[in-house]
Parts: structure tokens; sequence; C-alpha cells
């Protein structure tokens, strides 16, 4: 794959709005990504949950896509954080 400067691109792992995808990068910086997996990042992130009732606590689902995303599976611990109004879920 060629890149608008002329360079070869290489295969490398990239960032798109916090998920790792698989891509490509030249050496002047510009990256490309597989355009499925900008889909699934942007269903993912714009998919909304509803908090449920278990017991006395609050229960959110991730979703699978977003879950496919983040690299989250059933087991792994996870940690709130709480930052300008914001809840982050963040892997351990």
């Amino acid at each position: 794959m060629r890149c608008g400067c002329g360079r070869k691109m290489k295969r490398a792992e990239v960032e798109l709005r916090g998920f790792k995808l698989k891509g490509f990068r030249c050496a002047c910086g510009e990256e490309a990504f597989d355009p499925r997996d900008v889909e699934r990042v942007r269903q993912a992130v714009n998919e909304e949950v509803k908090a449920r009732r278990v017991a006395h606590s609050l229960v959110v689902t991730v979703p699978r896509p977003l879950a496919k995303l983040a690299e989250i599976r059933a087991g792994d611990s996870l940690k709130w954080l709480f930052s300008e109004n914001r809840l982050i879920l963040e892997k351990n």
C-alpha cells in the first residue's frame, strides 16, 4: 500500500479513538485503517446501554462489539475511574 507521499506503508498496530487496530503506517506518520474496523469502532462507540438494577447495585453491560475492540473477556479485572463528570472503565 502506498502513502500519499509516495512511500510504501508498512503493516502496524494503529490507534483509533483509543482502540488498537490493525492498519498501515508510513514513515511520514500517515496512518490507514481497515474500513471494516473503523465501522466497528463507530458502531461500538455510538451504542447506548441502560443501567439495570440487580439487588442493591446498578449493572451496565459492555456490548459485544465494544468488548471485542477493547479486548475485554469474561473474568477480566476492570476498574472504574471518575474524571470531569465522566465514568471511565479501564482494563487492569
